[in-house]
């Protein structure tokens, strides 16, 4: 009797053993997809991101030469056209939309250097939370061991 007892006890240790191999594998299968799907999020944002800047700076584009061709269109019908006054206009036009699309290309770069650390934060955590459940899967081992 105290044999089949003793039987019993290393079937259901083995039992949960094989259970908790199971569920650390789980674990670390949804863990594995969650850094995954994480990480295409953060790749579909700054693509996102990347699409509005490009439509914000063509956007820019197109004001400036339509703002340019005002000038020009002024200057012709006042007959001031090449005057140190519509070429300055124009040039005003020029550098204002230099220096908005300098601003769009460093709010651009900032957010994308965002993105890439949410992403890399995301990695280091399902890299951490690897290691606690393959931690917890050892313990677990060590408790299931046969004492002597």
């Amino acid at each position: 009797m105290l044999a089949n007892l003793a039987s019993a006890a290393m079937v259901a240790q083995g039992l949960g053993s094989a259970l908790t191999v199971l569920g650390t594998a789980s674990q670390l299968m949804n863990e594995r997809d969650a850094a995954e799907a994480a990480e295409e999020y953060s790749t579909a944002r700054q693509r996102i991101t990347e699409v509005e800047t490009k439509r914000r700076r063509e956007e820019f584009l197109r004001k400036q030469r339509v703002e340019q061709a005002r000038v020009a269109n002024v200057a012709a019908q006042t007959g001031t056209a090449g005057s140190s006054g519509a070429i300055g206009a124009i040039q005003s036009i020029t550098g204002q939309t230099a220096q908005n699309l300098g601003f769009m290309d460093v709010t651009s770069q900032l957010a994308w250097k965002a993105s890439e650390r949410s992403r890399r934060a995301a990695q280091a955590q399902s890299r951490a939370k690897t290691a606690q459940a393959l931690t917890k899967l050892t313990t677990r081992f060590a408790d299931f061991s046969p004492t002597v």
